[in-house]
């Protein structure tokens, strides 16, 4: 197995999810992050990802407060570092 010397940046995505949760027929909206990070001498894709409830029956929350979630987990997704290369398996085997 080839080991990269460092944790690949991530690939930033994000999007919305409408559903319908708990047999109610009031959608809730869900902001989804995602972070993926390639990693083709392992033939992986690992992903990390964030669901937000940003309207639900109960509550709302405000675009600032959605602003800083998505700051936070970039923030994270910044900061992971593979500091072992076995987690993907060995090719050798």
């Amino acid at each position: 197995m080839v080991v990269p010397n460092t944790t690949p940046p991530p690939i930033f995505l994000d999007g919305e999810q409408r559903v319908s949760k708990f047999n109610r027929t009031e959608m809730d909206v869900v902001k989804i992050f995602m972070a993926i990070y390639r990693l083709p001498e392992q033939n992986v894709d690992l992903v990390f990802t964030a669901n937000v409830p940003t309207v639900t029956s109960s509550q709302s929350i405000d675009d600032l407060t959605l602003l800083g979630v998505k700051g936070a987990f970039r923030i994270c997704a910044k900061s992971l570092q593979i500091v072992d290369w076995g987690l993907f398996g060995d090719d050798s085997v």
